[in-house]
Formats: C-alpha cells, structure tokens, sequence
C-alpha cells in the first residue's frame, strides 16, 4: 500500500474508502507506540473495525484534531509519527489560497510524515475520464508525491496507483487486503 515514510496527497474517487485506508496506515503506528495526529472528522463506525481493537496505551496515541484549532503546531507528533488530513480542501472547485497557505504550514512545522487527503476532479477539458489532483504540482512542490485510490465499477475491488505503482485492493470491514 502506501509504504515508507514519505508524505503524500492521496487523491480519491468517490466511495473509493479513504478514511479508511488512513485509519489502517495509522494503526500500524498506533501499534508501535507511535502518535498519530488526526485533522478532520472520524467516524466511530469507521474507526472501531479497524482500530477498535487496540490496547487503550495504542489509543490514547490518537489525538484528533479539528482544523481550526488553535495552536495545532503544539499537537502535532514527533519525527516517528504520522499526521493525516482529512479533506484539506473542500470537495468541489478550486482550493483557495489560505487552504493551500495552511497546508504548507503544518507541512513546515511537522517533522513526520503526512498523508493529506482530497476528492479527485475530473478532466474538465474533456481529455479522458482519468481523475485529476487538486493544485498537484504545488503540493508536489511541498514535498507530497501524488497518489490515487479508486473504487472499481464493477467489485468491491480498489485501485491504488502510486508514482512507481499499482496496487490492487479488497476492501473488508477491518480495512485492505492486497489481491
């Protein structure tokens, strides 16, 4: 999957279970006594499948942070952990420049990985039905390699395609199988 220490934009498609894939890659560091700062919402449903399970020690290794709070800088883990957001810019449309300001900033404060998350577009000029990332060449100018995780029409079957890779996947209930 998503392997290594580097940061990354992980773009997705609908239904493609992001969070999801966030949650497994964050209960490996949960589950070498490693924090893992959480930007955005987590559903409870979601959450306890895949690290429901966990010891409270692992647990209270969770901090989950709303956006807007003051301070993040101070929450944030050390080099050996890991932070995700959760849509880092809205859904729809362009991102706007104080969400792409905010971005850099936590980017330049953390010393760990990041894995920030956001829809995929379309090829607005009609170009193929390939997705597309948000503000891309900037993010990668920060230091996040672009990755895409999409849902399969036909199964239940995930695609993750990476910059030297592809990955397929089966989704369970307590996160991804490689297939």
């Amino acid at each position: 999957m998503i392997e290594g220490t580097e940061s990354v934009h992980l773009v997705h498609g609908p239904g493609s279970d992001a969070e999801a894939l966030c949650l497994q890659i964050s209960r490996g560091y949960l589950e070498s006594d490693r924090v893992v700062a959480w930007i955005g919402d987590l559903a409870p449903a979601l959450a306890r499948p895949i690290i429901g399970s966990l010891g409270e020690a692992s647990l209270e290794n969770l901090r989950i942070l709303d956006r807007d709070v003051k301070g993040i800088e101070g929450f944030l883990p050390g080099s050996d952990g890991l932070i995700v957001i959760i849509g880092w810019c809205p859904p729809i449309g362009r991102a706007r420049k104080s969400e792409l300001t905010w971005l850099e900033t936590i980017l330049n404060v953390s010393r760990c990985r990041v894995i920030a998350t956001s829809l995929g577009n379309q090829d607005a000029s009609g170009g193929g039905d390939r997705m597309t990332a948000r503000s891309r060449a900037k993010l990668e100018g920060m230091g996040l390699s672009t990755w895409f995780l999409s849902k399969d029409q036909f199964s239940n079957q995930r695609i993750l395609e990476g910059p030297d890779s592809n990955t397929n996947l089966t989704r369970s209930e307590s996160g991804f199988i490689r297939s």
